[in-house]
């Protein structure tokens, strides 16, 4: 998937549902899938999360960029 869209970041591919179950996301909308969920991780901790609660529920890009940017100003004061 990092591949195919050329992006500069790894992309999970969960075909066997293994990370989504242990997350908490799969099937928790009853509808038999993961529910709209983006999970950001550094390279030591879990630094935001979102989970819809719609099938068609999305993050908007502004506040995704907004929990970025206040991991890495954090980073910045340790």
């Amino acid at each position: 998937m990092q591949k195919a869209t050329s992006a500069s970041f790894p992309i999970l591919s969960d075909a066997e549902k293994k990370v989504s179950n242990a997350y908490g996301v799969y099937n928790l909308l009853g509808d038999g899938v993961a529910a709209p969920s983006i999970f950001l991780i550094s390279k030591d901790k879990l630094i935001g999360y979102y989970v819809g609660s719609h099938i068609s529920d999305r993050i908007e890009t502004s506040e995704l960029l907004k929990i970025l940017e206040e991991h890495t100003l954090k980073g910045r004061d340790a």
